[in-house]
């Protein structure tokens, strides 16, 4: 189920939105016979949006004009808790909307906002989450804990002492249970490829190879000999772009 999140201290102009999407979801369950569901809050500044959104949303229309805590302001401190969240500007003049190439906004609305153009912008907006979903995977760290993480940010997962460490870009490890055949089943779609028996190497995250060392990016992975071939062949389709 999608998540999104309305910020807007218009009560009409939030509730025109909030209409909209529950219209298009609706429309579209009935056009393709399927079960296409969301969840919607609506929040009236930055602030109080800012404080719930470590629950997660995975759209976020936001009003550029507020008093207090501005649009733009809100996207930016945003953007330092989560970069791929879909942020859409709403806005009463067009030009504020160019503001948004500084935080990465999928798109912008201007009011006052017609359901046609609206349905058209989130056509769009969904598959960007559609994508954005594909690339993500699921960890059960423990009976109680579970993480969502972007294939992207993975580096390499090693298998330590009967667990899966996930190491990631920004230095976290993930640590599951599992076998590496699970790993390399869930991840050779986004690009990774087993380096030795106990290794699986984020393709993008290769520098360079020498011997049989890898280097991903601080760290030195050796590569073990019978997957040596296997490893260099899907590492050259992968920098030639044949993967």
């Amino acid at each position: 189920m999608l998540s999104i999140a309305v910020v807007d201290d218009d009560v009409n102009d939030s509730d025109r939105l909030k209409n909209y999407i529950k219209k298009y979801f609706e429309e579209n369950d009935r056009s393709n016979g399927a079960s296409n569901e969301c969840h919607i809050n609506v929040f009236d500044c930055g602030n109080e949006f800012l404080k719930a959104f470590p629950s997660g949303f995975d759209i976020v229309f936001l009003d550029i004009e507020m008093p207090g805590l501005s649009g733009l302001q809100t996207a930016r401190q945003l953007r330092e808790i989560n970069a791929n969240v879909a942020i859409v500007f709403v806005t009463n003049m067009a030009q504020y909307a160019i503001n948004g190439y500084e935080v990465n906004a999928l798109d912008f609305i201007v009011k006052p906002v017609n359901y046609f153009d609206f349905a058209l912008k989130l056509k769009k907006i969904l598959g960007y989450c559609g994508k954005l979903a594909a690339k993500q995977i699921a960890l059960r760290l423990s009976e109680t804990e579970s993480a969502v993480i972007d294939s992207s940010i993975v580096e390499y997962v090693e298998v330590i002492q009967h667990y899966l460490v996930y190491h990631t870009t920004d230095g976290k490890e993930y640590r599951t249970r599992g076998t590496i055949g699970q790993a390399e089943n869930m991840l050779v779609p986004y690009g990774f490829a087993r380096a030795a028996k106990s290794f699986l190497v984020n393709l993008m995250h290769v520098r360079s190879v020498k011997g049989q060392e890898i280097y991903v990016g601080n760290t030195v992975v050796y590569m073990g000999r019978t997957k040596r071939d296997s490893f260099m062949e899907k590492f050259g389709r992968y920098v030639g772009g044949l993967n």
